[in-house]
């Protein structure tokens, strides 16, 4: 909006106001979690892909592991319908095309994991009471404060707000 005074007109940006209170660093250990998901909302990352990063966790099942896998187990149900005389029909038939069809789009899903990081939306100095506790909301943790707000990796976005939280290595 505008306001008008003696000085001329002024602009200014009004947030909408959250009920409920600032996360206290005492709380930070507890709500973990729920901050990494807000972190990995703000950034417009999936949590599994910050989870990917963090050092001696196993890196999640991709999804063309997982088209792998599901290969594999109907090769061995196919195999074990030709042991028992029986030829390909219409859902065999079907079962290949859909796996044709498929794979490349799980090959090229599996290369995204493979390029550099992109840069998204950080918070820029996080601490837990950049936070809004909000009892019963669903996503109960809020952000505020996003006046340092800039583009970078969300590693780091992470690593301020895990330092200044005093987390330790589990939480």
């Amino acid at each position: 909006g505008t306001l008008s005074g003696p000085a001329g007109d002024r602009r200014y940006l009004a947030y909408q106001w959250l009920h409920g209170r600032t996360l206290e660093p005492a709380d930070a250990h507890s709500r973990a979690r729920e901050a990494g998901e807000s972190f990995a909302r703000l950034h417009s990352l999936r949590t599994m892909d910050l989870i990917e990063r963090l050092p001696g966790g196993a890196p999640p099942t991709t999804l063309l592991e997982c088209f792998r896998r599901a290969v594999d187990d109907l090769r061995v149900w196919m195999a074990a319908r030709e042991a028992d005389g029986l030829g390909q029909d219409l859902l065999t038939l079907a079962l290949s095309d859909v796996q044709r069809a498929l794979r490349p789009y799980c090959i090229a899903l599996d290369h995204a994991f493979l390029v550099a990081r992109r840069r998204v939306l950080c918070h820029g100095a996080p601490q837990p009471s950049f936070f809004v506790l909000r009892e019963g909301a669903p996503g109960s943790l809020a952000f505020v404060n996003l006046e340092r707000a800039h583009c970078g990796d969300a590693a780091h976005d992470l690593a301020r707000y895990a330092l200044a939280a005093g987390l330790d290595d589990t939480a």
